[in-house]
Formats: C-alpha cells, sequence, structure tokens
C-alpha cells in the first residue's frame, strides 16, 4: 500500500505515519531537502556554539598508570582535566558536561565530554536543545537508567581524572574517558554491567578505549541479560548488528531526518519502538532484525573495522537453526523491500 507514494511498511513492518508525514511536507522536493538541510546546519553549529572549550591551563599531561592502563597508550594527544576547577554533571550514559566554577563560570560555556568507545540509550530531549524538533522516540528504554548509573558513580567526583582527546572532537564535544579512583575505566564499568553498548568506531589505533576491552564488557552483559540487554528492542539491535556488520547508534534511532530519509532505516526503527520493553524476543521477531540487517546493507554504508567473531558464521547457523516456518513467514512478508530498500 501506497501513501503520497511512499510505501506504508516495509519487510511487513508499518512505517510510523510520523516519519511518512515529515518525509513528505520536508523531503517531497529537492527545494524542500536542501531547505531541510539549511535548517540542521544551522541548528547544529547553533548547539555546538552552547560547548565550551578547554583552555591550556585547564589540561595537564598523563602521568599516572592506572590511568594510562585503561586508555590507548598510543593516544598522544590525551591530556588530563583539573577536575578541580568544574563541576560535573551528567546529560545522559556517554556525554558529561563540565561547568566551571567560580566566576568564570558565570561567563564561559560549558565544555562536553562525550566517552569513547560506547553507545548510551537516548534520554529526553532538553527544553533548549536547537535540534529538538529533529527527535523522536528519543526516551529510549533503559535510557534514564544508565543515566542515573553513571551520576551514582561519578558521585562528587572524588578520586575521577577525566582524560580528553586534545586533537578530536565529535559535534562540538570532545571524546575522552572517565576513570575512577581504582584505575577502573567507567564506560568500561557501564559496558559490563549493561548500561550501554560498545561503539567501535574508526581504526582500532585510533581507539582512545580499546575496542577489545569495550566489546568483552558488553558481551558478559549480553550472555546475562544485564541492564539494557533483557529488553527484547536491544536483543534484537544486536542481532541486526551481526547480520548488519555495522554499529546504528542510538542517535540514530532518535533521529527523524534519518529515518524518514531512508524509509528502511525508518521501517527498523518503527519495528524496534514497537518492541517497548517487553523482554521476550521471538523467533519471528529475531528473524526480522535479521532480515534487516541484510537489508540495510544496501542503503547504510560500509562496514566499520570491529573485533568481533565473524557476522557471517553466526548469522548463517542462527538461520540454519530457526524453523522453516518462521523463516517463510518473514520472509513471506517482505516481499516489496527490493522495490523499497533504499527509500
Amino acid at each position: 500500500m501506497l501513501w503520497q507514494g511512499l510505501p506504508t511498511s516495509l519487510l511487513g513492518q508499518k512505517i510510523s505515519p510520523e516519519l511518512l508525514s515529515f518525509r513528505a511536507s520536508y523531503m517531497g522536493s529537492d527545494e524542500a531537502r536542501r531547505a531541510l538541510e539549511a535548517e540542521i546546519e544551522k541548528r547544529g553549529q547553533a548547539s555546538q556554539k552552547e560547548l565550551g572549550e578547554f583552555g591550556f591551563s585547564d589540561l595537564a599531561r598523563i602521568g599516572d598508570e592506572q590511568t594510562l592502563k585503561s586508555i590507548n597508550a598510543q593516544q598522544r594527544q590525551m591530556r588530563l582535566v583539573h577536575l578541580n576547577r568544574f563541576k560535573i554533571e551528567v546529560e545522559d550514559a556517554d556525554t558529561l558536561l563540565l561547568k566551571r566554577k567560580g566566576i568564570r563560570g558565570w561567563f564561559s560555556e560549558p565544555v562536553s565530554v562525550r566517552l569513547a568507545g560506547i553507545d548510551a540509550p537516548e534520554v529526553a530531549a532538553h527544553p533548549n536543545d536547537p535540534m529538538r524538533a529533529f527527535r523522536i522516540w528519543q526516551e529510549q528504554p533503559g535510557g534514564q537508567a544508565a543515566k542515573a548509573r553513571l551520576q551514582e558513580l561519578i558521585g562528587t567526583g572524588e578520586g575521577l581524572q577525566v582524560a580528553v582527546s586534545t586533537g578530536r572532537k565529535t559535534y562540538g564535544r570532545y571524546l575522552g574517558a572517565v576513570v575512577g579512583p581504582g584505575g577502573e575505566n567507567l564506560a568500561v564499568q557501564l559496558a559490563r554491567e549493561g548500561m550501554v553498548s560498545a561503539l567501535p568506531f574508526g581504526r582500532p589505533e585510533e581507539d582512545i578505549v580499546p575496542r577489545s576491552t569495550t566489546l568483552a564488557a558488553e558481551r558478559t552483559a549480553q550472555k546475562r541479560r544485564r541492564g539494557i540487554w533483557q529488553y527484547a528492542r536491544y536483543q534484537a539491535i544486536a542481532e541486526t548488528t551481526k547480520v548488519l556488520g555495522n554499529d546504528i547508534t542510538y542517535t540514530t534511532l532518535a533521529d527523524v531526518t534519518r529515518m524518514s530519509g531512508n524509509l528502511t532505516m525508518g521501517a527498523y526503527g518503527s519495528f524496534l519502538h514497537e518492541l517497548g520493553t517487553d523482554t521476550n524476543l521471538t523467533d519471528v521477531e529475531r528473524e526480522q532484525a535479521r532480515r534487516f540487517g541484510k537489508a540495510l546493507r544496501k542503503s547504510y554504508g560500509p562496514r566499520r573495522l570491529r573485533e568481533r567473531t565473524s557476522a557471517t558464521l553466526p548469522a548463517i547457523v542462527s538461520l540454519v537453526m530457526t524453523p522453516p516456518i518462521t523463516r517463510f513467514k518473514v520472509w513471506a512478508s517482505g516481499v516489496l523491500l527490493r522495490s523499497y530498500a533504499t527509500y
């Protein structure tokens, strides 16, 4: 079935009317798309202007042996932040805001630090977020619990060390790591507890936190169904990732422009949203997640380098183990896929 020339479902999954409406309204013509891109660019720049930077005196060379053990020793541009000058706030479980203390804090913007190597479920948009108009389904299961856990681990900040890269930023945020009093990297601890997932990106030698560490922590949490891995939504994401060989960030799954721009992604996001806080991923849903992984290969770019077991063999084994009738039901529901895979 079509709506204004757009498919209302793909792979047997109904696409959210919100996504279809957004696409029809803001992506229906080249002119509309250009206007949307210009508005996103404008708001993105406004968002980054609200973030501050560290001064030269705010940073120090890393000399603590325990800190070095928790980050990639090849990262020569890492520096320690003098935390006595800042108050730490948790935006979500993978992002910190460091607000300068004293009078200087009245005249300076907060500094944002994105914890490297992990991805946290999204929490509801902040009231003053310039990009709020482009968010959808941003209150993701487990997001608030993960945020609260990081706040608990940070506490008063006593004994903590924050290390940041002076050479790399993402959307105006420094990439970095937080190390506890005992030398434990808090990002790794969150992954081990199932509060966040691992997010390998780029080449392994560029990692701030070695991906082998975060991926091992993630596997432990998945096996024990800790934290987010108790939910069918994240179990489905894990199945998709095995087949796709790529990580779809939780931000992408809360971005109406990305899911409206690629309706295969929109159908996938709708599928995950419908799973809600269910804790039982059925065989049909598991197979559906894998099919989305295969479909998204066509439109979601090349594979990223990962230190996971080969995605191909587990996917084949899983497919063989799935009852034939289940495979047939999911296959039959995806007749339109070839026509709309890259919508």
